[in-house]
């Protein structure tokens, strides 16, 4: 395991709020590299990665 630390921005930082959630969630669902991800993740577990990433 590396001790490198990534600063890597957050959402937050590009403009993204908590209210763009919905729409980012059901875009996501239909986007073609989602059909080809081997999990099907849930709309709660969308929203999950979303709010980890804000």
């Amino acid at each position: 395991m590396s001790d490198t630390i990534l600063h890597m921005l957050r959402l937050g930082d590009y403009g993204v709020r908590r209210e763009d959630f919905p729409d980012i969630v059901e875009k996501s669902a239909r986007a073609s590299s989602m059909k080809g991800n081997p999990i099907a993740l849930s709309d709660d577990e969308l929203t999950a990665i979303l709010e980890q990433a804000l």
